[in-house]
């Protein structure tokens, strides 16, 4: 029976506490958020004071609490959410500068065989035109040949050129006949760069060197420019 009451009695000594908390002033309060309370053992009595104009009874004990809890410690991580849908499309960014010319173009001029021209230069005459096309200005590198022939009575030298803007280059010298030391064909051909600072023809040209008879006979020919991004020469 004593101990029912002392349970009634803690009891509403808890509610008075609560209801006495629930009621506090910002005066009740002190810095930093501490409250303090005068405990009474005796019964269990709680009261809330405002320690700046009350204190506590001889039988009663002072006893404070904060506020707000301490900070409780860090939870786990939580899981990962969804992925986020796409965001929009950014936009277009400026071109960027134009790159260095590469080794893409080729040039090819050709003379069927058939085709073909007599050879009638001399040294001292305007030189046969055997082929002639146009490349644009730049970096080449050129390849080119012609097939010669004599006929029955054709004899002497044959000597023919490929020739740019920037000069000529030598295709070498045949003797074209049917007397000894001579052959009634060949062909003469040259490899070479040229840097051409404008456009311009690319031609084979030839002549005959104390011929005799019928003339040579320039069938088949062929250059071929292939533009490259750089050309180095070595000379020896």
């Amino acid at each position: 029976m004593r101990m029912g009451l002392r349970r009634t009695t803690v009891l509403v000594a808890a509610v008075v506490a609560a209801a006495g908390i629930a009621g506090l002033t910002q005066a009740s309060v002190g810095s930093g958020g501490v409250i303090q309370g005068c405990y009474k053992s005796q019964n269990g009595q709680l009261r809330v004071i405002d320690p700046a104009t009350q204190v506590c009874l001889p039988s009663e004990t002072l006893i404070s609490w904060s506020q707000t809890g301490p900070v409780g410690p860090q939870g786990p991580i939580g899981p990962q959410g969804p992925q986020g849908d796409t965001g929009p499309q950014g936009n277009q960014g400026i071109q960027g500068a134009t790159g260095p010319r590469g080794p893409s173009d080729a040039y090819d001029g050709f003379k069927y065989s058939g085709n073909n021209t007599p050879i009638t230069a001399t040294p001292t005459t305007a030189r046969t035109r055997v082929l002639a096309f146009n490349i644009p200005a730049g970096s080449f590198a050129i390849t080119s040949k012609v097939n010669l022939s004599g006929g029955s009575t054709t004899s002497g030298l044959v000597h023919c050129v490929t020739q740019t803007q920037t000069g000529y280059f030598d295709m070498g010298v045949s003797s074209i006949g049917t007397n000894g030391g001579e052959t009634r064909e060949a062909t003469q051909s040259t490899t070479f760069t040229a840097i051409e600072a404008t456009a311009g023809p690319l031609t084979i040209d030839c002549w005959r060197i104390n011929g005799i008879g019928d003339p040579p006979i320039a069938g088949l020919a062929e250059a071929v420019a292939v533009q490259v991004a750089h050309t180095q020469l070595f000379g020896f």
